[in-house]
């Protein structure tokens, strides 16, 4: 009984240091570092399972016997109630609230920030994140400390990809990436692939499933490495693990890795190379966490998974209670509706796409995309800003001007040469994107639905109104837009349904008076945001992508509906952007 109770201290003590992820060499005369080198060897613990009012009980205990002080056994309750999304919103409370602790000293803020930065990125809030981030650069700037903040700007760079600047935040997660791999030690490795799973989880989002592969890969080489020879990355990071945690380490971050492909060939429909590193996900000790099923439960239903998944979301949702106004959730409630097709229930299905949508819209608010734009201007700014000091530095150690000069030109025909490769690149992609598009809307309408074989009685009895929601959810979200060719008959044999039973759900069940005249008003409004987010793609290539037959047609009816030339849209987006929602 002793020892368990040594057991359980042990375990709250690790909380403490875990404010600590991704500290850096150069905090070694913070003094903070003796008591943290004494819970180093305990850090692992945490990544195991633990009721948490047992941890927040021993939490109490330690402080009042004066082993913690106040700031940092709240910092630790924050992290207690962190590890779930239910807590997560008083956690981020707990925090919020040290900022108010008189004589905050830079590296506490430092601590509380870089855990908030994680609680807005586990509850997709990309506007906190990078309010957050920004004062965490800049605590981590004055504390001569700026290695430490760079998985921050990485995190950083996904919400860029996420408000719609792809380019800009590939270029800071993959540049990030660089300054951790030029480095030798533990600290740049754990950072390096904490940094590394934001590139993963933007490629997601972009749905470049097979890019995913090689990153992870990479995680899962590192950790080999890293396992096989851990005297070589020893250095002075509180966090690194001792011979008796090391394992617990490799494990966890492993069988994300082994997570994330699974999903990425899952979601590629590569259903055998997906089984293989599911297989090898279920041999870790983390798959049998309640995290490790969380993070693996996403490619249940690309696998066909649906009873297994629905199990696991019914566990789920007791845990998070009335906390649903998150993404997590949001994807959950789409899943139960693939589920529920899958089982032939549209009108469960309907309802739990009906719910999805709505979420969705609250979670996409354009007036929070627009503060955080606002955010990375001036993050983007004060980038510039300690750019433009350096180069002055630089300048003034300068011994020739004539020097200095060569090397601006040989500079300026480098960039040159990246940007024309650079633009080369683009067209590229723009081209490949809209065969890719081409290619999947073909294979979309040769797929043969058993459903539609065996027909759809559910379907058939659905009022008008709901009919079109289940049509319009459809076509949105598999992109049967995009295919020039869609009609009425392309529903009636996808969906066995009859064209008068179309024909109704459209004219009486919509705000639209038909099928074409939906499609035109969906095409032109992805257009528009095309126009806008993809700055380099041809007005062709974006008609093409859109599912118009021509670009004449194209320009014509984008005339029609906005009252401007998709030319004009481009030069001034921000005048349509309500008529674009």
């Amino acid at each position: 009984m002793f020892k368990s109770k040594l057991h359980i201290i042990g375990l709250a003590l690790i909380m403490a240091s875990c404010s600590h992820s991704a500290q850096s060499p150069a905090r070694q005369d913070n003094p903070h570092v003796v008591r943290d080198s004494v819970l180093q060897s305990i850090s692992a613990m945490m990544l195991g399972e633990v009721d948490t009012e047992e941890v927040i009980s021993v939490i109490d205990s330690a402080e009042t016997a004066g082993v913690i002080d106040n700031l940092h056994a709240q910092l630790i309750r924050a992290k207690a109630y962190g590890r779930t999304e239910s807590g997560s919103l008083q956690a981020r409370s707990i925090c919020e609230d040290l900022f108010k602790t008189p004589h905050l000293s830079p590296e506490n803020e430092a601590d509380i920030l870089e855990y908030l930065c994680c609680l807005c990125r586990i509850r997709t809030d990309d506007l906190g994140e990078v309010e957050y981030g920004l004062r965490f650069v800049e605590v981590c700037e004055s504390l001569g400390d700026p290695m430490r903040a760079v998985p921050v700007q990485a995190d950083m760079g996904s919400s860029l990809v996420r408000i719609g600047r792809d380019e800009d935040g590939l270029l800071k997660i993959n540049d990030a990436i660089g300054k951790l791999d030029r480095q030798k030690g533990f600290f740049y490795m754990d950072a390096g692939i904490k940094t590394r799973k934001s590139l993963i989880r933007t490629y997601i989002d972009l749905e470049r499933y097979l890019d995913v592969v090689p990153v992870a890969e990479e995680i899962i080489s590192r950790l080999e490495d890293y396992a096989a020879g851990p005297e070589a990355y020893a250095d002075s990071s509180p966090n690194l693990p001792g011979d008796h945690n090391r394992p617990g380490y490799v494990d966890f971050y492993t069988a994300q890795a082994l997570a994330f492909i699974t999903y990425a060939y899952a979601a590629e429909g590569m259903r055998k190379e997906a089984q293989e590193y599911n297989a090898r996900f279920e041999k870790t000790r983390y798959s049998k966490t309640f995290g490790g099923r969380k993070m693996i439960s996403s490619a249940w239903p690309l696998l066909g998974e649906y009873d297994r998944m629905l199990s696991f979301y019914d566990e789920l949702q007791r845990r998070w209670g009335a906390d649903t106004l998150h993404a997590d959730y949001a994807i959950m409630l789409q899943n139960r509706a693939l589920a529920a097709k899958a089982k032939g229930r549209y009108r469960e299905a309907l309802g739990y796409m009906q719910r999805y949508s709505s979420l969705a819209d609250k979670l996409n608010d354009s007036q929070n995309k627009a503060m955080i734009q606002d955010y990375v201007s001036k993050y983007q700014t004060r980038e510039q800003q300690i750019a433009l000091e350096r180069e002055m530095v630089a300048a003034r150690r300068s011994r020739s001007i004539a020097l200095g000069s060569s090397i601006g030109a040989l500079v300026c025909l480098i960039l040159l040469g990246i940007i024309l490769q650079y633009v080369i690149l683009v067209r590229r992609k723009n081209k490949a994107l809209v065969s890719q598009i081409s290619e999947n809307v073909i294979l979309q309408r040769e797929k043969v639905d058993s459903s539609a074989l065996n027909g759809n009685p559910e379907l058939s009895s659905l009022s008008d109104a709901q009919l079109f929601e289940y049509l319009r959810y459809e076509i949105v979200t598999n992109r049967l837009y995009a295919d020039p060719r869609l009609d009425r008959q392309f529903l009636m044999d996808r969906y066995h349904l009859s064209k008068e039973r179309i024909g109704s759900a459209f004219s009486h069940g919509s705000p639209y008076q038909s099928l074409a005249a939906f499609l035109n008003v969906v095409r032109l409004k992805n257009a528009a945001k095309m126009l806008s987010s993809s700055p380099d793609m041809s007005i062709s290539d974006v008609a093409s992508a859109c599912g118009f037959s021509s670009g004449s047609l194209f320009a014509r009816n984008f005339k029609q509906y906005f009252a401007l030339t998709p030319t004009e849209f481009r030069q001034n987006p921000s005048s349509l952007k309500d008529m674009v929602k």
